[in-house]
């Protein structure tokens, strides 16, 4: 294991844990608490994060952070949070998928045969290697209590399960954006990804979705947050469910919003004792009234995109996760068929990796589109860049 190297005087990074379970090593980085150095005594909770690459930098595949430090830290000063650590669990890339998924049925994901599940593996590592690591090493409190897991997307679906297979180690979980189906807009396929569980554990859960998450649907988590209450789960007491109807998935929509699950696993006792707890001021329903179609209304969506000469691309250029083929020389669109009420905020890209950009390559911002009812979508594109 290479040395630790300090990317300010409380955010640490080991370049390099070694991981006997997996067979390979992975970045992880630690952020320290404002007293930390100074109250040598005391010892903290801890928040255990998946993607650990954007949550205090940004992530190099996206360009944008949770700026997960400068909340905790603003959070703190102000009195509404406790003193936790927070460590950082960089994803392996390409295995990413693999390490957060788990078997629903004979070892694999009936659907889904690209999957192979690891993540049994990857809980073997979180809880066999790097917490008893992270408790030697830091001052921590390392007690179920006062251990908690956050995730957002697949990172949302391996806390789902890491935290109902392990109440005993973990007592609070934050699932963001979670990735419970798949779902092939081209085909309407869907493929659910996560195990149903028949008995309630002993967990607080923060769960929540965004309006413009493109193929990650509203209904999909709100049927997981029915299932949950029905498990015996209570809302607004050891279940926390919201819906953001412009929330798009990116690290910045969960940086914007990631005070809120915070502030229900560490609140400080002060903050509740006030009355109704700062996460429940969202100012916003559970559900919003927007997704009150049915879940399974379709609607009728003809897209013609025209591109520039040159265009760098193969066969397909994208909305979001929609391939959208070429159909002439200057020209990619078609006829599909979507899942009425999804949104998605994008720039239109290309399968050799351009996106959509200014007659003169500049930046472009982001489209927003939610496909609400039957209509024709005719857009141009003036130009390109990596």
């Amino acid at each position: 294991m290479s040395k630790a190297a300090f990317l300010d005087h409380r955010l640490e990074i080991i370049p390099d844990f070694e991981s006997s379970v997996l067979g390979h090593s992975r970045s992880i980085r630690v952020y320290l608490p404002p007293s930390y150095c100074e109250e040598e005594e005391l010892r903290y909770p801890v928040l255990y994060m998946h993607d650990g690459q954007g949550l205090f930098d940004p992530n190099p595949m996206s360009g944008t952070s949770w700026h997960m430090h400068e909340t905790t830290d603003r959070l703190i000063a102000e009195g509404r949070l406790q003193e936790i650590l927070i460590v950082g669990i960089d994803n392996r890339g390409e295995a990413r998928s693999h390490e957060y998924s788990f078997p629903l049925q004979d070892g694999r994901i009936p659907g889904a045969p690209d999957i192979h599940c690891e993540g049994e593996r990857y809980e073997q590592f979180l809880i066999q290697e790097l917490k008893p690591f992270i408790d030697a090493r830091y001052r921590t409190l390392s007690d179920r209590d006062n251990t908690a897991l956050m995730g957002s997307s697949m990172g949302g679906l391996v806390t789902y399960h890491l935290g109902f297979r392990n109440p005993d180690v973990f007592s609070k979980l934050g699932i963001l954006s979670p990735y419970f189906y798949r779902l092939e807009l081209n085909t309407l396929e869907e493929t659910r990804f996560y195990n149903r569980y028949e008995h309630r554990p002993n967990v607080n859960i923060w769960m929540d979705i965004g309006g413009i998450e493109d193929n990650i649907l509203v209904r999909h988590v709100r049927s997981v947050a029915d299932e949950l209450v029905e498990l015996g789960f209570q809302q607004d007491h050891d279940l926390v469910y919201r819906e953001w109807p412009y929330a798009a998935h990116t690290e910045q929509d969960w940086a914007e919003r990631v005070h809120l699950p915070l502030l229900y696993l560490f609140g400080t006792p002060a903050c509740e004792s006030e009355g109704e707890p700062p996460w429940a001021r969202t100012g916003l329903p559970k559900r919003d009234k927007r997704y009150s179609h049915d879940a399974r209304e379709r609607v009728q969506v003809e897209l013609s995109i025209k591109v520039p000469p040159g265009t760098p691309a193969k066969d397909m250029i994208w909305i979001g996760k929609l391939a959208v083929p070429r159909i002439s020389a200057g020209v990619f669109g078609g006829t599909f068929k979507l899942p009425k009420g999804m949104g998605v905020r994008f720039r239109i890209h290309t399968d050799l990796g351009y996106h959509e950009a200014g007659p003169a390559g500049e930046e472009l911002p982001f489209r927003r589109i939610t496909w609400d009812h039957d209509m024709r979508l005719e857009c141009s594109v003036k130009g390109w860049r990596p």
